[in-house]
């Protein structure tokens, strides 16, 4: 089975995420199911296993990367910024990501939970960035 990788994921006028192979052809096209918009710029995991992506209506989801279906969601209280922001991966076991509700979320990337937010009183636009 092959991988996806991130430049394989184009979006198609912002509304929807579709995932292609090298040779161009479509794998899968994932629509949010409360939203109109896909925000953020999708992240994939160190596994190539899941796919992490923002919405406009304050949700973040991840896809199964070789079918796009969804293995969880979690929202905030406002949209996910959006690109060139995107999420960021821990090395243990968060996406880190920023809401416009001014907080960035540390979710569990095995099942959405929230493992930590923080918000610095004022909002924030780039995506979050981890020493080593």
């Amino acid at each position: 089975m092959k991988k996806v990788t991130p430049c394989h994921c184009t979006k198609y006028l912002g509304k929807r995420l579709t995932t292609q192979h090298d040779g161009g052809s479509k794998l899968w096209t994932f629509i949010p199911p409360r939203s109109d918009r896909v925000w953020s710029e999708p992240t994939l995991s160190a596994d190539g296993a899941t796919l992490f992506v923002g919405t406009d209506d304050g949700y973040v989801y991840a896809l199964k990367a070789t079918n796009g279906s969804m293995k969880w969601q979690y929202q905030t209280g406002a949209s996910i910024a959006r690109m060139p922001v995107s999420p960021t991966l821990s090395a243990d076991g968060a996406t880190l990501f920023i809401s416009y509700d001014k907080s960035i979320y540390a979710l569990k990337t095995t099942d959405g939970s929230k493992k930590w937010d923080w918000s610095p009183g004022d909002k924030l636009g780039s995506s979050p960035t981890l020493s080593a």
